[in-house]
């Protein structure tokens, strides 16, 4: 029996060594990215799940090809424009719907359809260091703050039911660094930031877990930094 992974934010460099780790355990991506993606090992659905209507979208074409995934990453998010203090709600609210309020609507969707299905759902958010330490953007920390406290609050709710859900928490790592900065390389021991193929191997191992030890967790992911 084939099984599926939903990735979001698939386009980006992280998402690829996801969906060759998951490949490597033998599970089928499916992705979902603004951009045209081809791939024949897996499925890729051009949207952008910004728009309104996306979602509804998105749940079609599922249905279409009769695919429930075993596993959903959610990896959609990021620093919007303008978000920069004083924070504005405009742009907080912005933020937010990217970062939670979207993986929020499809967790409700598929954690509805699993517990009538009586089956086993992982939901892996990928969140960021910053939501502890407060060293990013405004809206963007709150954010992704917001991720940690949804996961802890819904994993209590649903584990009964076989749901597990966490949010890895990266610190900076190559492909989020968008210029080197020699100064923040003195937090880490090893003298180099975290690699992308390293918190994608991390996730992966999570996310094929069978096991519900880890759900409700914020797994911090900062390689010693101090």
């Amino acid at each position: 029996m084939k099984k599926y992974v939903l990735l979001t934010g698939a386009s980006s460099n992280l998402a690829k060594e996801l969906i060759k780790d998951f490949n490597e355990k033998n599970y089928t991506v499916i992705g979902i990215s603004r951009k045209e993606i081809q791939d024949d090992k897996n499925i890729f659905i051009s949207l952008d799940l910004m728009k309104k209507g996306s979602l509804k979208l998105l749940r079609k074409k599922l249905k279409e090809k009769n695919i429930f995934p075993n596993i959903i990453v959610h990896n959609l998010g990021g620093k919007i424009e303008n978000d920069t203090h004083p924070l504005k709600a405009k742009v907080l609210k912005k933020s937010l719907k990217l970062n939670l309020g979207i993986a929020v609507e499809i967790n409700s969707y598929f954690i509805q359809k699993a517990i009538k299905k009586a089956i086993k759902l992982n939901i892996i958010h990928i969140s960021s260091d910053s939501s502890i330490n407060g060293l990013a953007s405004p809206a963007y920390v709150a954010s992704k703050s917001a991720i940690n406290a949804y996961v802890k609050s819904t994993a209590r709710n649903y584990i009964k039911n076989g749901i597990t859900l966490c949010s890895i928490l990266p610190s900076r790592f190559t492909e989020n660094m968008q210029s080197t900065n020699n100064n923040l390389l003195d937090l880490f021991p090893l003298n180099r930031y975290l690699k992308t193929s390293e918190i994608s191997n991390f996730i992966v191992h999570i996310a094929t877990l069978d096991n519900i030890c880890y759900s409700g967790s914020n797994i911090v992911l900062d390689g010693c930094k101090r």
